[in-house]
């Protein structure tokens, strides 16, 4: 009989499998949304910190790369990822290249 665990990792809610052969997958699957959740962050502070060293406002920067105010904050706060495309643009208007803002 398979019983299920409902596992909390920050914003993510993942059903862990235990006493089954599926416990060894769950605990991989639960390892890399610990990394993706860790390299968000990561690229939330970095691009912070590349914003404020260029003592630029959100909106500033929003219209140097031609995005929102409001979809600049949310890439931000963590809650997007931007396109190759928007990337691109921000490392650029940034002086930044796309690894050190988003790897």
């Amino acid at each position: 009989m398979c019983v299920k665990k409902t596992v909390r990792i920050s914003q993510f809610t993942v059903d862990m499998c235990e006493l089954c052969t599926y416990t060894n997958i769950c605990k991989v699957l639960v390892t890399h949304i610990r990394r993706w959740y860790r390299l968000i962050i990561a690229a939330r502070k970095t691009l912070l910190e590349a914003r404020k060293d260029l003592w630029l406002t959100q909106e500033e920067l929003a219209n140097k790369v031609n995005i929102s105010r409001a979809y600049y904050s949310n890439l931000e706060a963590g809650k997007y990822t931007p396109s190759l495309k928007t990337a691109n643009n921000l490392a650029r208007a940034l002086g930044r290249s796309v690894e050190d803002l988003f790897l």
